[in-house]
């Protein structure tokens, strides 16, 4: 993985209209941030596996509740390694709003939260 940077990176793996309320509220925000650190989007598993492979960030943030979904179950698996090996991943800005109850508890086992 390359050496550390100051990127942060917007993990969307909602579906379109999660991704389009995200837009929507937080914009300007995003704009603020931009100007303090670098940013990648992924919106695809592809992409996000893609990055993290090759790339190291300040914080990856979980912004919409795509990352819950039990299709991703492997991948929750292997941030909850990173977050276990020292990186940051907040979930954050809509993501509470997207989560359904079933998909939460996976997420908490898969990182082995109570």
């Amino acid at each position: 993985m390359a050496a550390s940077t100051r990127q942060v990176l917007y993990l969307h793996l909602g579906d379109p209209m999660e991704s389009s309320v995200f837009d929507d509220l937080y914009q300007g925000v995003r704009t603020q941030i931009a100007t303090l650190v670098p940013s990648l989007e992924a919106k695809t598993l592809s992409t996000a596996q893609s990055v993290l492979s090759t790339q190291s960030f300040k914080a990856i943030l979980a912004v919409d509740g795509g990352l819950s979904v039990r299709k991703y179950n492997d991948f929750q698996k292997s941030l909850a390694s990173y977050v276990k090996q020292g990186g940051t991943l907040i979930f954050c800005c809509i993501f509470s709003g997207f989560v359904r109850p079933h998909d939460i508890a996976k997420l908490r086992e898969n990182f082995e939260q109570p």
